[in-house]
């Protein structure tokens, strides 16, 4: 199951740097070896390694900042209302995934 980083801050997080938080509404299920494109139906970027950190808050994510891609909280915020498309953001609980760029054969 493809994980999709449409917004060019994150995936050049994740291309450039190696490791990327990203904040998802729904929870994803599966996690482990994957692979990113940039949106539904493209080619594959590169081959990811995804760990779940968990069920949290918006306000919560100010630790993660360095490694999401922004600058700040508001711009990373900003993101995930654009992203969800009509998301209650009021509802403010999603799933915070810590994602590495892999060489294709890591397990863990």
């Amino acid at each position: 199951m493809v994980m999709i980083f449409s917004d060019p801050l994150a995936r050049a997080q994740l291309l450039n740097v190696g490791l990327v938080y990203t904040y998802r509404k729904k929870r994803r299920k599966k996690v482990g070896k994957d692979w990113a494109n940039e949106k539904y139906g493209t080619s594959k970027i590169c081959d990811i390694f995804i760990e779940e950190v968990g069920k949290m808050k918006v306000g919560d994510l100010r630790t993660y900042v360095d490694h999401s891609g922004f600058k700040r909280l508001s711009d990373w915020y900003g993101a995930i209302v654009r992203l969800t498309k009509g998301w209650d953001i009021g509802e403010d609980i999603g799933w915070l995934y810590r994602v590495r760029k892999t060489n294709g054969s890591e397990t863990e």
